[in-house]
């Protein structure tokens, strides 16, 4: 019964951790300065939470 609920609250919080990240690239996007940034970060987590769903 644990075991299933910690599996299913951490793959919850992978997701939610990794949304965050998403967050903070597309603020990093709408800043001038740190586009390039931006855009790695956001692809990267984009390729991490396809791999992991």
């Amino acid at each position: 019964m644990f075991f299933a609920l910690k599996k299913l609250v951490g793959g919850l919080m992978m997701s939610l951790l990794l949304l965050l990240i998403m967050a903070a690239g597309i603020l990093l996007l709408w800043s001038g300065r740190w586009q390039k940034s931006g855009k790695i970060v956001v692809s990267v987590s984009w390729a991490l939470l396809l791999c992991c769903c």
